[in-house]
């Protein structure tokens, strides 16, 4: 039995076969099966028509094709909305290639690992295997094991077993075609969600001729997901490298200068590394807090001074280079040897807040590296904030705080102990939306600005604004949009899996006032979403950022009633919420 997953199925053009296909997964007990017309020609209507009038199949169309990518996200979007009660979703393709049976062990699969990407592996050693598939997969998996240190041996199966808890960070990942589905395993392997594989059939009809996949324009966007995922695994080695070359270089020639060779050598070797691990140590500063870390770098950083100083001492002796250059090569072999050390063993990053163990949700992995790189830089040269929490807190809650020119939310990401996602509007988290409104309304209507200096300036902040916001994991906020549905349910996938979200509703969010006046009052419907899933109140929290005491402080939880109706309930709250914060900001404001 298939069991309670719903069976995805992007569709375009698809055969008739596709509704018999779609009753021999009912028969075998599928809970639902979400076919996506992508776009497909009219002489497919009947086709689909047929497949609405199932019982527990649903048919959502796109008036253009969009890709696969997006097909999927359209479906995943639709489970959240509408049929929370389901485990996971098993994605099929609608060309038969991938059997009932092969479904069915893959369900199976998802009830054995709730935690884990299942992939259905096909054997690409077959005769029957077209060449290009063939080469196409071969390349694809050898890439992905040097660059991600993950051995899968079929990156480009479309049968996959996915969790429900893992649609949420799926919905907002990248890639609108064949590439999503590379950089699903991207993601998943950068935020340790373990992948696994099952056997599966191997089937092509008339040599995959029927197809959409692009030979070279989809395998280009491949590839270039495949590199573009290698700086977050090679941003440690290229930070070691860097802090290691330029340190030894300045200690060699110019702080070291007139002291015996070997003894310099050895020095500035010593002394380099150290520096080249502090520097390390400063981005993950909480390693600090945690022995059996330190005691890891501790045992590196010797073994990486012993094999530097043997190498360029046999770099300027035996091969008679310059003890710079010499120097310069060790690096990069030291900074290669880093590399595999943090992809394939992770022995630098696998500590609670910068990772997690395999197999739990990606959902709680926290901020990404490039936001806690640049928080960790400004913390350095901005004023500390306490945080003074109040102990009613129990689990993940929405944190309720003042906008303040957005002074609340720069101080409380900054400062505030816990991880928490952000409301942001969606502008900010697409590059080229947030280059138009620092270009049409920040930088020409607030700071007045000259539009042939805000163009220039917005086009490059943006990219700056929209990197660090997805770095924190905010959560896009759609304004008056009936994509506000998109904002409710990922909220409700981040606190479902134990994640607290801020929210800033001031309707004047400029105001620089100590107190609180207007508020939005929408955010309150998260209530009502996340009670229908769970059967649980959403615990609502005063957050208050103090100027003057550099304090961040935290009221009560606020909770809904049981029993009572909701549009009431909801006024009493937002009463409850506003209150709280004024009292908070006579107490501690300026």
């Amino acid at each position: 039995m298939i069991g309670n997953v719903a069976v995805v199925i992007p569709a375009l053009n698809p055969e008739a076969q596709l509704v018999h296909y779609a009753d021999r997964l009912l028969a075998k007990g599928a809970a639902r099966i979400i076919v996506v017309d992508d776009g497909s020609s009219p002489a497919c209507a009947p086709i689909f028509q047929m497949l609405s009038q199932k019982e527990r199949c649903t048919v959502l169309h796109h008036p253009a094709n969009r890709g696969k990518g997006r097909a999927l996200k359209t479906a995943f979007a639709h489970i959240l909305a509408h049929h929370g009660s389901l485990s996971g979703v098993v994605t099929a393709d609608c060309d038969g290639q991938h059997s009932p049976e092969d479904v069915e062990k893959m369900a199976a699969s998802l009830r054995q690992h709730p935690h884990s990407i299942i992939l259905g592996a096909r054997d690409f050693s077959l005769e029957h295997v077209p060449p290009k598939s063939r080469f196409g997969n071969r390349l694809t998996s050898f890439l992905f094991k040097a660059l991600y240190g993950a051995e899968i041996g079929d990156t480009q199966t479309g049968l996959r077993g996915i969790p429900k808890q893992e649609l949420g960070w799926l919905l907002a990942l990248k890639g609108e075609r064949f590439e999503y589905e590379m950089n699903m395993l991207i993601y998943a392997r950068k935020m340790n969600v373990k992948i696994r594989e099952v056997p599966i059939r191997t089937i092509y009809f008339n040599r995959n001729e029927g197809t959409h996949y692009r030979p070279v324009k989809d395998s280009l966007k491949i590839f270039r997901k495949i590199i573009s995922g290698l700086f977050y695994y090679a941003f440690p080695a290229l930070i070691f490298l860097i802090a290691d070359m330029l340190s030894f270089s300045l200690l060699y020639r110019y702080v070291l200068a007139g002291i015996p060779h070997v003894w310099k050598v050895l020095a500035a070797t010593a002394a380099s590394q150290v520096v080249a691990f502090a520097a390390f140590l400063m981005v993950k500063y909480r390693l600090l807090k945690w022995k059996r870390f330190l005691v890891r770098y501790l045992m590196a950083c010797l073994l990486f001074i012993v094999v530097s100083f043997l190498l360029i001492e046999a770099g300027s002796g035996l091969l008679q280079f310059d003890p710079v250059l010499a120097k310069t090569i060790a690096s990069l072999f030291l900074a290669l040897f880093f590399y595999q050390l943090q992809l394939h063993w992770g022995i630098f990053s696998g500590y609670p807040e910068y990772g997690q163990l395999a197999g739990e949700s990606a959902m709680a992995k926290g901020y990404g590296l490039f936001f806690k790189s640049v928080r960790q830089l400004v913390r350095f040269v901005y004023p500390s904030y306490k945080a003074q929490i109040s102990g009613e807190i129990a689990g993940p809650a929405v944190y309720v705080s003042h906008h303040r020119n957005l002074f609340g939310p720069f101080v409380i990401l900054l400062w505030y102990p816990e991880f928490i996602r952000t409301w942001i509007l969606h502008v900010f988290l697409d590059r080229k939306s947030c280059s138009r409104q620092y270009a049409d309304y920040t930088f020409t209507k607030r700071f007045g600005f000259p539009r042939a200096l805000a163009n220039p300036a917005a086009f490059f902040l943006s990219f700056m604004i929209t990197k660090l916001l997805k770095s924190g994991r905010g959560i896009p906020v759609f304004r008056s949009s009936r994509k506000i549905i998109r904002t409710f349910q990922e909220s409700v996938e981040a606190l479902k899996n134990g994640e607290s979200i801020a929210i800033y509703p001031d309707i004047d969010y400029t105001d620089n006032a100590a107190g609180v006046k207007g508020m939005y009052e929408g955010f309150l419907y998260l209530e009502k979403y996340f009670y229908k899933e769970t059967g649980r109140h959403v615990q609502f929290v005063p957050l208050y950022a103090s100027k003057t005491k550099r304090l961040l402080v935290t009221g009560t939880p606020v909770f809904f009633r049981e029993g009572e109706d909701f549009r009431t309930e909801k006024e009493v709250v937002y009463e409850k919420l506003h209150k709280a914060l004024n009292r908070l900001a006579a107490q501690y404001g300026e």
